[in-house]
């Protein structure tokens, strides 16, 4: 529920705003009046190619920090920002 009020929050006030998901198991868990809004918003919503989500993209592309810590290496998070930015300017 907070989430949706912090989407009312940027929405009513007229904020451009984007979300993702970390990883597929995190969206696989959503609960469905947000896995509607994410529908419902799909222009907002961030896509990483392959899977769709930051993690898995990342993991895709071999570069977390090691096999056995998965989150993303330094060329790791340049990537997750070419996404988002990329997705940024696509909407300007």
């Amino acid at each position: 529920l907070i989430v949706m009020a912090l989407f009312s929050f940027l929405e009513e006030r007229g904020y451009r705003y984007y979300f993702m998901s970390v990883s597929q198991r995190c969206f696989d868990q959503v609960p469905g009046f947000l896995r509607e809004k994410i529908q419902q918003d799909k222009a907002r919503f961030i896509e990483f190619p392959g899977q769709g989500s930051m993690k898995e993209y990342v993991a895709d592309l071999g570069l977390t920090v090691s096999d056995k810590d998965h989150h993303p290496s330094a060329a790791g998070h340049k990537k997750i920002s070419e996404v988002i930015f990329g997705k940024i300017m696509d909407d300007c």
